[in-house]
C-alpha cells in the first residue's frame, strides 16, 4: 500500500568516536590572485659585496678645447756635457734667426806663431827723472897724515868724487848744493894718532860745525878708530859742505889705507 506519513523526528543519538582519516583528496584548483599589499618596511642595508671586474673601455670622446698655459717651471740643473758627435753634412742655409744670448768665454787657445816685427816709431821726449833729484858724495882712500894745531879744524882731504846731481864739488874736498831743501847727510872717517887723546869729527855748513854732525871720539894710541853720523838738515841754496877734525893738543892724525873718509848728501824734499 502507500507509504504512510513520516513520523516526528527521535532525539539524535550520542556522538560516535571519530573514524581514521580517509585519503587526501585531489587538491582544488588555485583561486585567483588577491590583491597586491602595500610594501613593508625597507630592512637594514646589506654588507657591500665584492668590486666586480672591470668593464671594457668605452669610445674615446671629442677632445675638450684646449685650456689656458700653465705658469713655467723653474729650470732644471743643467745636465753633463755629452761627447762632441760627428760633424753632420753642411745643411742648407736658413733664414737668419734673432741673435742669441752670448754664451761664456771658452778657453783660450794656443797662442800663434810671432808675427814679424813691425818697424819702430818715433823716440817719445824724455821723462821726467824718477829718484832723487839731487844728491852727492866725496870720500878717500889714499893714506895721508895731518899735522893738527890745538883746536884748530882741519879739513880732511877727501879728492875722489861720487856720482851726482844737482850739485857741484869746489871748492875741493866738499861739496855745493844748488837747490834749497831738506837733505841728509852722512859722514864717515877712520883715523888714528900716536897719543890717546879726544878728536872732534864736523859737518861745516858754510864754515859753520852743524850741531847734530858732529862727534867727540877718544883714540887710543896707535888704534884706528871709526867715527861716523848721518844727521837731516835744512841748507839753502849754494850751501858749501866740508868735514873737518880738531884736537885740544897738537898731535898728527894719521888716515890709513883703504876707505878713511867720506861725505854724502840726499836731497829728501
Amino acid at each position: 500500500g502507500p507509504a504512510g506519513t513520516a513520523g516526528a523526528a527521535g532525539a539524535a543519538g550520542p556522538t560516535g568516536p571519530t573514524g581514521p582519516a580517509g585519503a587526501t583528496g585531489a587538491a582544488g584548483a588555485v583561486g585567483p590572485t588577491g590583491p597586491t599589499g602595500p610594501a613593508g618596511a625597507a630592512g637594514a642595508e646589506g654588507p657591500t659585496g665584492p668590486t666586480g671586474p672591470a668593464g671594457a673601455a668605452g669610445a674615446a670622446g671629442a677632445e675638450g678645447p684646449t685650456g689656458p698655459t700653465g705658469p713655467a717651471g723653474a729650470a732644471g740643473a743643467a745636465g753633463a756635457v755629452g761627447p762632441t758627435g760627428p760633424t753632420g753634412p753642411a745643411g742648407a742655409a736658413g733664414a737668419a734667426g734673432a741673435e742669441g744670448p752670448t754664451g761664456p768665454t771658452g778657453p783660450a787657445g794656443a797662442a800663434g806663431a810671432a808675427g814679424a816685427a813691425g818697424p819702430t816709431g818715433p823716440t817719445g821726449p824724455t821723462g821726467p827723472a824718477a829718484g832723487l833729484s839731487s844728491y852727492g858724495g866725496v870720500y878717500s882712500t889714499a893714506p895721508d897724515s895731518l899735522i893738527l894745531v890745538a883746536n884748530i879744524p882741519n879739513v880732511l882731504p877727501m879728492a875722489t868724487n861720487m856720482p851726482s846731481a844737482d850739485v857741484t864739488y869746489t871748492p875741493a874736498n866738499s861739496i855745493t848744493v844748488t837747490t834749497a831743501g831738506t837733505y841728509e847727510i852722512n859722514y864717515f872717517t877712520d883715523l888714528s894718532a900716536a897719543v890717546g887723546l879726544a878728536v872732534t869729527i864736523s859737518v861745516r855748513q858754510n864754515g859753520t860745525a852743524i850741531p847734530s854732525a858732529t862727534s867727540t871720539q877718544t883714540l887710543v894710541a896707535g888704534i884706528r878708530t871709526p867715527i861716523s853720523g848721518n844727521t837731516m838738515v835744512t841748507l839753502p841754496a849754494g850751501a858749501v859742505l866740508d868735514m873737518v877734525v880738531s884736537a885740544p893738543l897738537a898731535t898728527t892724525i894719521t888716515l890709513g889705507s883703504g876707505l878713511n873718509a867720506s861725505l854724502t848728501v840726499k836731497k829728501l824734499n
